[in-house]
């Protein structure tokens, strides 16, 4: 049966099963899911822990699997990063695998199964927890410690599992909450006043479309994704929903339905577009018919590639950003999607792809020519001085948003219980089911991945 014509809860038990499976494939073919440990540093280091004992002879290439690269305005400012690296690192040669966000897990999954690990790879936070638990990446202790040691702990904690870090930051992204301030200064609203609530924000929404039917309101991800539900977490947390809480299911609540009633109202009386990733209402920022919506720092760039004429001082002057805003129990909070660069146990180049990761965090040609254009911030302060196109507005608003970020429960079950949670979401908006039955079945599903 093609999945279209399956039931929602059908759906869930079907993408439950299948990403089950390929997960499980992985792990049978990588030889369990016992994780490595870090290196012994008495001990010489080994293949899993530490640079390796014997580098490869000559110059080596490394395949790098990203989406970067797959964003055709972005990708000139990533490949003349990649040049500079392997102008100073004449040993290194980058091979880039460009792969969607949206297939990147699925991707790396599917070809490490079958034995075509990419030396290393751009990932989102969960995926680290994931390709942990296959035994797929490697910890990356031993290569660079006063490196890692420099980086802000927040950014390590994201990146490690049981304490051992398996990942590099490569850019800080908040998710925040974009406001168009032309907008809502043509509709009476003061633009250096964005709206620290629920309520605010729905009646600025009204405020607006009332005399403009053709803007949309609020762009929020409804999609089936783990990044969904990271995007979401905020709204969710503005009602006081949490669907998982202590590792166990917790989505039957009066705040989840709260919450899945006011989704079923946004996109009832229009304000939103349903079924949309966030990255799909930057092409209604960019036309200037989109009030608010949530995004990262990567927004700049990439609206600026759809307007030509969208300069620095007009983005600007036409956007802000600031926290998601709150509810009656929680305040403004921010959402997470922080890069990492991760490297695979498979690699024979382990060295050589960490100083590319550390050359992308790090290296003030790499940051000014693509991290700070795009909008990005670079793990580590202090390049405001070299690097001026990061004293921004934006940019200050989101290290201002760090206090604030919520990091959902990450961990080997997260990205199979997303996808309960979302697809309960879109069945308030595609289906005239109670509210109350949706809660119900939500945490169910939940607790089928949890246990109860």
């Amino acid at each position: 049966m093609a999945e279209s014509a399956l039931k929602p809860a059908s759906r869930v038990t079907h993408r439950l099963v299948i990403l089950g499976t390929v997960v499980a494939i992985v792990i049978a073919a990588c030889g369990g899911t016992t994780a490595t440990t870090p290196p012994d540093e008495s001990a010489p280091p080994g293949p899993t822990s530490g640079p390796p004992s014997e580098a490869p002879s000559g110059p080596v290439t490394l395949r790098w699997m990203n989406w970067a690269t797959t964003d055709e305005n972005i990708r000139p400012w990533v490949e003349d990063v990649v040049a500079h690296f392997e102008e100073q690192n004449p040993d290194i040669k980058i091979e880039s695998e460009p792969v969607p966000v949206s297939e990147h897990l699925n991707q790396l999954v599917t070809r490490c199964s079958a034995g075509d690990c990419p030396d290393i790879a751009q990932v989102q936070q969960n995926d680290i927890f994931v390709l942990q638990a296959a035994g797929l990446i490697a910890p990356l202790q031993g290569y660079d410690d006063e490196f890692v040691d420099s980086l802000p702990d927040g950014t390590v904690n994201l990146a490690s599992v049981d304490g051992t870090l398996y990942g590099v930051t490569w850019i800080t992204a908040p998710i925040g909450f974009w406001y168009n301030k032309e907008l809502m200064a043509d509709a009476g609203l003061d633009p250096n006043t964005p709206p620290t609530t629920i309520d605010e924000m729905m009646s600025m929404i009204r405020t607006v479309r009332d005399q403009n039917p053709d803007i949309i309101g609020l762009g929020i991800d409804t999609t089936l994704r783990d990044i969904g539900v990271d995007a979401t977490w905020p709204f969710m947390h503005a009602f006081g929903a949490q669907p998982i809480k202590d590792g166990k299911a917790n989505a039957n609540t009066p705040e989840m339905q709260a919450f899945l009633q006011w989704i079923r109202d946004l996109v009832a009386n229009g304000d939103t577009l349903p079924g949309k990733k966030f990255g799909d209402f930057r092409q209604s920022a960019a036309q200037n018919l989109q009030l608010f919506f949530e995004d990262g720092p990567y927004m700049k760039g990439l609206v600026q590639g759809l307007d030509s004429t969208l300069t620095d001082e007009l983005f600007y002057e036409r956007w802000g950003v600031t926290a998601i805003p709150g509810g009656a129990g929680n305040g403004p909070s921010a959402g997470s999607s922080d890069h990492q660069i991760a490297i695979f146990e498979s690699s024979t180049a382990k060295e050589a792809a960490f100083r590319f990761a550390k050359y992308l965090a790090s290296d003030v040609y790499a940051i000014k020519t693509y991290t700070a254009p795009y909008g990005l911030l670079p793990p580590l302060a202090g390049f405001e001085g070299e690097v001026p196109q990061l004293a921004n507005p934006a940019s200050q608003a989101f290290i201002e948003m760090g206090d604030v970020v919520l990091v959902p429960p990450y961990g080997p079950q997260y990205a199979t219980s997303t996808l309960p949670i979302m697809a309960n979401i879109q069945r308030t908006y595609s289906t005239q089911d109670a509210i109350e039955t949706i809660a119900i079945d939500m945490h169910a599903a939940l607790e089928r991945v949890y246990g109860k």
